[in-house]
């Protein structure tokens, strides 16, 4: 039959069934790892075979790590929620105004914590932002961004031993301290040539677009052997807002970012401190959060 023309509609149905099932199942394209990599010149469906690697030995964050991290990111987000509806009602957005107008009456000279956890005041005096009133940059000014979140001398509050993790969960972890969070963020600490640190009203200025394309930015930002704590904690926020629900488009961003931070575990080893529990984290809120947990 397959030699001859059908005579009609049905003869060529049963040719074409025939032929379906003479074919393979699955169909393999020669060389295909080759062509993509050298004959496609379309940078944007060019595949990175490679990018993914896996974790050196003692850097792998064990199935426990992983379980007690997501469930304090998933509170963290669900508080965050909380927060931000609950700043929409009229009588707590008064109650902000009042509160905001008191703090910058106040004295331009603050207290920050020291490594030893003692309190002095600062010899430099800093300027009070309020992060509602920030004006945000374009959404494709990545200079504009980059200096309003890193500045060009980032100032270090951190506290020695601890991990990226925990230092970035505190942004928000209950209802009792995001209520103590919002007397104290309308004066966020900057100067001329500094960063600012995650703030939840600043956050809630950030539509879905906004944290993508800060996430894609971050693509470039990140070294290729090295991550500092601010950049784990701006990466945690984004993360703590970002919709779950993405494109496949902006899913590609995340696979990409996650692999990226593989790529500088790589150079780390067990004793990176706070600089391997923020790669863990990226790659594990990608990979759970995200449905994609190939990349674990």
């Amino acid at each position: 039959m397959d030699e001859m023309l059908p005579s009609s509609g049905e003869e060529y149905l049963r040719m074409v069934r025939a032929q379906a099932r003479s074919c393979p199942a699955v169909v393999v394209a020669p060389k295909a790892q080759e062509y993509l990599s050298v004959k496609n010149t379309s940078l944007k469906y060019r595949t990175d075979w490679n990018s993914c690697h896996p974790a050196p030995k003692g850097c792998a964050p064990t199935a426990e790590w992983r379980e007690c991290f997501m469930d304090e990111f998933m509170t963290a987000r669900a508080n965050f929620k909380e927060y931000s509806q609950r700043q929409g009602r009229p009588e707590k957005r008064r109650r902000i105004q009042t509160s905001s107008s008191v703090e910058d009456q106040q004295d331009g000279q603050c207290r920050i914590s020291t490594h030893d956890g003692s309190n002095e005041t600062s010899s430099t005096l800093l300027s009070t932002v309020n992060p509602a009133t920030i004006t945000l940059p374009q959404m494709f000014d990545e200079r504009g961004w980059r200096t309003l979140l890193y500045g060009s001398n980032v100032v270090s509050m951190s506290v020695p031993g601890s991990t990226a993790a925990s230092t970035t969960t505190t942004l928000l972890t209950s209802t009792q301290e995001s209520e103590a969070i919002q007397a104290t963020e309308s004066s966020t600490l900057r100067s001329p040539g500094q960063g600012m640190m995650p703030q939840p009203r600043f956050l809630m200025r950030l539509n879905q677009g906004h944290l993508i394309q800060l996430l894609k930015y971050h693509l470039r930002w990140l070294a290729e052997d090295d991550v500092s704590e601010q950049e784990g904690r701006w990466m945690y926020a984004l993360f703590l807002k970002l919709d779950p629900l993405v494109e496949s488009d902006q899913t590609s961003i995340l696979r990409s970012l996650a692999k990226k931070c593989a790529r500088i575990r790589s150079h780390l080893n067990s004793d990176s401190g706070s600089k391997l529990a923020t790669i863990n984290m990226v790659i594990t809120i990608v990979a759970r959060l995200f449905g994609q947990s190939d990349l674990e």
